[in-house]
């Protein structure tokens, strides 16, 4: 696990200096602190920070094949990298380490750019072909390990976050409007956008091809939906249980301790259910001093019936501590609030491990967020006449921004069951809905958006998947929010305490078998997941394989009521060159603090995403 760096100019005589290099490299000390080492060749050079995990005392990178004419710099864990090595070797290729990363160099020697449809794993690498002068940039399917670049005439430079691309003195730094309004409206960014114009985000499953200046990006993979798996269910339930138990296993190998997350949920649960079938588990919890949000004892009774070593630490959230370091881990504003409680946890078991294993991924593959049975309750509203959903949608309009609280909740269900499917699911996972967007943001900053509207774009990836509603909108939630939100909030929480996460939910096998089999074997009755329940009812705890999703969630409303926060959102708002209030009115943000203080309207992730702009504009943006 590492981060990586790099710069490559279309002229040979245009030098990369070692120095550049090493600016990149020292903005990802948490990334990699075991070691940091650079490559410079003729208008070209890479960087790492290594974490080692494989290979300890020879792993050191970047490295190249027997000639030093292809170089690579690799951020990741190939599950399938011993195989691919001696199939390698059998060709004559000659290893100098036991390292996942030089399997990358012959494979690409015999494969070119197809080497990444046979990587099994989650990575990011930039690949150096001297000879041709030409550069691959490659993403791992899920979107597992980040990967962002900047495209200049001649020239391309890339690294694990935008923070290091940053210590380029030549970066352009305007800021993208339109990725100010996907920030807001979602509390992330979705590929390729930045917040940054010039900063681009490779996006999942894609690589880049650069070559005498010029490049391209191509998808090398993409899950299918249909056909339907021809299983019966009680098969499914086996195969299931199979998959994982195999992305488990494929997911122990390294040379340092490993351990898990453990949370009490149905995922995390199962996950460290298959891990003990092989030995004694480490596992990791934090509890809150709410418990109302403390999932500890589900924890606890996870622990007990596996026998795992179990840590658990009852922490204070800070936010206001926090948020500058993350800050500069994300490089960009990033408003999910459960970044805050990953990070602590992600602290907690780096004192004991150096790998853990966790429940992400479970959601996606199986079904298990309220959005998608909301959806699926909504399915007979698109029988009615459109005289009629034309009617409720003008009264949408009319009630949505009224004062009285129930007009706004009927407003809200008069335009679900007007609207199209596409169009309910971009509301259902967005923060700032399209209607308020007039209200709350300054006019000149409208006018710049040009029309963009992050709903929009929600909708159309919506609409281009195959398959029935569900499929669809796993479709959608696997090209965005997974590699756009749950993804990076794992990476950089863990990265930024030099823990690497690994996720068996999101193993190819696993989501590819997920992907086929019927919706109705997902949703279920009791909070999605149906399959996965019945396939681990034997195996965990029936108080885990029955309880209802919570997440891992802060206490975000009476949060945002805490004295020292609010004392900090009205300076803030006050401040006349505040990063944030560029772009929103003063006076819907004072009543917006208002209306949340008296309890007369919950503007929390409103007031979150505020702090969180805030801290990013201070502590990477000015800097």
């Amino acid at each position: 696990m590492c981060g990586i760096a790099g710069r490559v100019h279309a002229d040979a005589a245009r030098p990369v200096t070692e120095a550049e290099l090493r600016a990149m490299c020292a903005r990802m000390e948490k990334r990699g602190p075991d070691d940091e080492h650079v490559y410079v060749g003729k208008g070209a050079g890479l960087g790492a920070r290594r974490l080692s995990i494989q290979d300890v005392p020879g792993g050191r990178q970047p490295l190249s094949n027997e000639d030093g004419t292809v170089w690579a710099t690799f951020n990741g864990e190939i599950y399938n990298f011993k195989e691919l090595r001696e199939e390698l070797s059998a060709k004559g290729h000659r290893f100098a380490s036991k390292t996942d990363t030089e399997v990358l160099v012959h494979l690409y020697e015999e494969a070119g750019e197809r080497m990444v449809e046979r990587l099994d794993g989650m990575f990011a690498f930039g690949l150096w072909d001297a000879k041709r002068r030409r550069l691959l940039l490659a993403r791992d399917r899920m979107g597992k390990k980040p990967l962002f670049y900047w495209q200049e005439p001649g020239g391309i430079a890339f690294a694990s976050g935008i923070w290091p691309l940053m210590a380029l003195p030549d970066l352009p730094r305007a800021v993208d409007s339109t990725a100010v309004d996907d920030f807001f409206g979602l509390k992330y960014i979705p590929s390729p956008r930045t917040i940054f114009k010039s900063v681009r985000k490779l996006p999942a499953a894609h690589l880049l091809i650069w070559e005498s200046g010029r490049s391209r990006i191509v998808r090398y993979w993409k899950p299918r939906f249909l056909p339907k798996t021809k299983l019966t269910m009680a098969e499914a339930e086996a195969e299931c249980v199979r998959l994982l138990r195999a992305a488990v296993a494929r997911r122990l190998t390294a040379d340092v301790p490993i351990g898990a997350f453990l949370s009490g949920g149905l995922d995390s649960s199962a996950v460290v259910a298959l891990m003990a079938e092989r030995g004694k588990v480490s596992t990791f919890t934090v509890g809150f001093e709410d418990e109302a949000v403390s999932e500890t004892a589900y924890a606890r009774l996870v622990a007990d019936r596996f026998g795992t070593e179990h840590h658990e630490e009852t922490v204070r959230l800070d936010a206001l501590e926090v948020l500058p370091e993350l800050s500069r881990h994300f490089g960009e504003p990033f408003a999910d609030s459960s970044a805050v409680p990953t990070f602590y946890l992600a602290r907690a078991a780096r004192r004991r491990i150096t790998v853990a294993l966790n429940g992400d991924g479970g959601d996606e593959a199986f079904a298990g967020y309220g959005w998608y049975r909301l959806l699926r309750r909504f399915r007979h509203a698109d029988l009615l006449p459109s005289s009629l959903k034309g009617a409720l949608e003008r009264l949408t309009r009319t009630w949505a921004a009224h004062p009285f609280e129930p007009l706004r909740k009927a407003a809200r269900l008069c335009a679900y069951v007007s609207w199209t499917p596409s169009r309910r699911y971009a509301d259902a996972v967005s923060y700032v809905h399209t209607h308020l967007r007039p209200s709350l943001y300054r006019p000149e900053f409208l006018e710049t958006l040009g029309g963009h509207d992050p709903q929009t774009s929600l909708a159309m990836l919506f609409d281009s998947g195959e398959g029935d509603l569900l499929d669809k909108n796993l479709w959608a939630d696997w090209s965005s929010f997974l590699p756009d939100q749950l993804c990076v909030k794992m990476d950089v929480a863990t990265m930024a305490n030099s823990l690497e996460a690994r996720s068996p939910f999101l193993d190819r096998e696993l989501v590819e078998f997920c992907a086929s089999l019927p919706s109705e074997w997902k949703l279920g009755n009791q909070g999605g997941k149906l399959l996965l329940r019945k396939a681990f009812e034997k195996i965990l705890p029936r108080e885990i394989v029955t309880r209802a999703k919570q997440g891992f969630v802060v206490p975000l409303t009476h949060w945002m009521r805490d004295p020292g926060v609010r004392a900090r959102l009205e300076e803030i708002v006050a401040t006349r060159d505040s990063p944030c209030m560029e772009y929103l009115r003063r006076d819907a943000m004072e009543n917006a603090l208002r209306e949340h203080a008296s309890g007369k309207r919950n503007w929390a992730g409103l007031l979150w995403s505020v702090l969180v702009f805030d801290a990013w504009g201070r502590e990477v943006l000015k800097r």
